[in-house]
């Protein structure tokens, strides 16, 4: 199994990384072409985030997106893993390319420097 991961320092509090990824207000996606299903693994706020992918792509069934977040003095760390993908294919190395800029999307969206990890397309 391979798994990519992504660490960032973000100038937000635990509390408000937690409710960026885990509320309808925070990760909003409108008109994507590509759908995935996720089952919620973990909600812990302040902590963790966990989704498992139940279908649509077949790299990505059976993985599990983990996003966990510690309290840094003024802000926080926001840890990003999507394991359990069976070979670090082609799709995979495009996927961790696009969560990397989906993490400075979310760093941007917390810090009111940008627009934030809306996708419009």
């Amino acid at each position: 199994m391979v798994d990519l991961k992504h660490q960032i320092d973000i100038k937000a509090s635990p509390l408000q990384v937690y409710a960026a990824l885990a509320t309808p207000d925070g990760l909003v996606f409108h008109k994507r072409s590509a759908v995935y299903r996720m089952t919620i693994v973990a909600l812990d706020p302040r902590k963790q985030v966990a989704w498992s992918c139940q279908g649509d792509n077949p790299e990505w069934t059976g993985t599990t997106l983990t996003w966990t977040i510690t309290s840094d003095g003024a802000g926080s760390i926001l840890r990003f893993t999507h394991g359990g993908w069976k070979s670090a294919t082609d799709f995979f190395a495009m996927c961790n390319s696009t969560w990397g800029e989906l993490m400075y999307r979310m760093k941007g969206y917390l810090e009111g420097n940008a627009p934030g990890p809306r996708w419009t397309e």
